[in-house]
Formats: C-alpha cells, sequence, structure tokens
C-alpha cells in the first residue's frame, strides 16, 4: 500500500519552526505556500532570538560595576549580532567594565583580589589591562603570586600593557614561574622594558628552558646590548627548531648584517628547514652584504631541494639588484 503525503497547514508549521530553526523535513509533495510559510516562521524565530540576544548585549552596559562583575562567572553561550558570532555574560560584562574604563578601575581590582572564582580574577586580571590604569599596578603584581596559573598569566599579561617600570622585578621574579604560560607571558611582557638592563640576564637564563625560548627571543631581540647577541651565538646550538627559526627571523630583521654570525650558523644547521631559513635571511635581511655570497654558495649546493632553490634565488636576486644599482647614474655630491 502506498503511502500517502503528509499534508502540512500554517499551524504544523509553526511547530516545527519553533522545534527547529534549521532543518527542513519535507515528505512526499509539499504545497509552495506551506514551504513558504515554514520558511517565514523559521527566518521569524531565529532573528528574533538573535536580536533578543543583541540587544542583550547593548543593555548590558548600563549595569552597575557590581552586576557586571557578578556575571564575568556566567559563561554560558549563546548567537548574537544575527547569528554571525557567540557570546557570554562573561563576554559581555567583560566588554562592559572595559568601556566604563577608569570608573570601574577600582571595582575590577577589589574582584581580582577578593573573589572566589578563578575565572573571575582572572577576566578581572584581563579587563585592568585593558583599561591601563596605573592604580591597577599593585593588584595586578599581588595577583601573580595567585594559587592558580591562568590567573597569574593573565597578570603578566596585563601588566606589560601598562608599562609600568614598578612591574620590572615582579615580573622577573615570575620568570621562574613553575606554570609554563606565566613564564612566557612574563617575558613577553618584559618586552615594554627594553631598556632596562636589569632584564637582560634573566632572559638569556630563559634561552635554557625549551618551553619559554620562543619568548625569551622575541623579547631579546628588542634589546640593544652587546650581552644579547654573544648569548644567542652560544645558546643557538642547544635551541629547539622553532626557536632557531624565531631567532633568525627575529635578529635578522632587527639587526640586518649585524645578525650576519648568527645567521651562518642557521646555515651550517643538520635541520634543512632551518637552512632554509637562514638563506632567506641572507636574501632578505642582508643581501648586499658581500659576505653572503660564501654561505649561498654552499647552501646552492645542499643535498635538500628547497634549500638549494631559496639560495640560488638569493643569489640570483642578489646579481640583479648589483646589476641595477651599477646602472643607476651617480648622484652630484
Amino acid at each position: 500500500m502506498t503511502s500517502q503525503p503528509r499534508k502540512l497547514d500554517s499551524s504544523s508549521v509553526f511547530r516545527e519552526a519553533g522545534s527547529s530553526l534549521f532543518e527542513v523535513e519535507v515528505f512526499g509533495i509539499m504545497n509552495k505556500h506551506c514551504l513558504f510559510v515554514y520558511l517565514f516562521f523559521s527566518v521569524l524565530l531565529f532573528v528574533t532570538g538573535c536580536a533578543r540576544c543583541t540587544s542583550f548585549s547593548t543593555r548590558v552596559f548600563e549595569y552597575d560595576d557590581d552586576l557586571l562583575i557578578s556575571m564575568l562567572a556566567d559563561r554560558r553561550q549563546f548567537l548574537t549580532d544575527f547569528g554571525q558570532r557567540y557570546t557570554s555574560p562573561s563576554y559581555a560584562a567583560a566588554n562592559a567594565l572595559v568601556h566604563k574604563g577608569t570608573n570601574s578601575v577600582m571595582a575590577v581590582s577589589g574582584a581580582l583580589q577578593n573573589s572566589n572564582d578563578p575565572w573571575v580574577r582572572r577576566e578581572c586580571a584581563y579587563i585592568l589591562g585593558q583599561i591601563r590604569d596605573h592604580r591597577a599596578v599593585d593588584p595586578l603584581i599581588a595577583a601573580l603570586k595567585d594559587p592558580v596559573g591562568d590567573v597569574r598569566m593573565s597578570a603578566a599579561d596585563a601588566l606589560g600593557s601598562l608599562r609600568n617600570s614598578r612591574a620590572i622585578e615582579p615580573l622577573i621574579a615570575a620568570l621562574k614561574d613553575d606554570y609554563v604560560p606565566v613564564r612566557n607571558e612574563a617575558a613577553i611582557a618584559l618586552r615594554q622594558f627594553p631598556s632596562d638592563p636589569r632584564i637582560v640576564e634573566p632572559l638569556i637564563a630563559l634561552l635554557k628552558d625549551n618551553f619559554t625560548q620562543d619568548a625569551a627571543i622575541g623579547t631579546l631581540g628588542e634589546i640593544h646590548d652587546p650581552r644579547v647577541m654573544s648569548a644567542m651565538m652560544r645558546a643557538f646550538k642547544a635551541l629547539n627548531p622553532n626557536a632557531k627559526e624565531k631567532a633568525i627571523d627575529v635578529f635578522a630583521e632587527k639587526l640586518g648584517a649585524q645578525a650576519f654570525d648568527l645567521v651562518v650558523l642557521g646555515a651550517d644547521d643538520k635541520s634543512p628547514g632551518i637552512r632554509i631559513f637562514s638563506a632567506r635571511a641572507f636574501n632578505y635581511r642582508m643581501i648586499l652584504d658581500p659576505r653572503v655570497v660564501e654561505p649561498l654558495i654552499r647552501l646552492s649546493k645542499d643535498e635538500d631541494t628547497y634549500v638549494r632553490k631559496e639560495a640560488i634565488e638569493a643569489l640570483n636576486r642578489r646579481e640583479k639588484l648589483l646589476l641595477e644599482n651599477a646602472s643607476k647614474p651617480d648622484r652630484a655630491p
């Protein structure tokens, strides 16, 4: 016996639209008018829900500080901006407190010190870093000793944003934290104080830490101190592959031909990837330096195809640039 097509009317369509906004269930031959009604109510319910969420995200800016801080603990997810992104009461409250700026600093600082919820303390540290009010320095320094690692990590990041010199010593101490993300964030935060000689040796010591080498190198690359390049030359062979690439990239970009000896170490590395990075550094950071010719010729005969390709490309580019410079008329003195 053949089954009859299911008949749909507007009321049944509405019920199905309420139960699912995204799935269309069609059995047999469906009346075009009913399908239109179904789609209409589906879109209507979806837009209405998103509009309510968007309205909530707007109204939250009117709430007082205590209510917003209490909302930081609520991480439930829902769609907003007409389904374009997810948000939560916690996210909306954090944005509102950042928007209030210096007016909310004391309330947020108090929650950072007194809340029993680690998530709230972490968010408070983040908010203070976004507001960048120097009244938050002491609460954030205290938060570097929080029992929860993620709170200490957020505090280190925020102290970097504040760029207050009182944070230097506490951040140096945080370089020895047991939690790797804290050490990394402290190293990155110290990037804001490149002229302070106190940070050089502690950052050099991080080059022995396999988990923090990248962050340390990024900060050391901002420091103009002769101790830095000497330390990099000594430590290079013991770095992990990612850190070697980072060292070549950072120091060649910052120092150009002054980083030649470091890049040569990379050209002699056993890893083809590191040798490729060195060939590119020669090419784009110091190609007109006559010293690059010998290591590039050596790399052009490398056993790895991609290393040879990068080296030959660099040598060709050097020759082209030299010809272009030679063809230019001399400028009058």
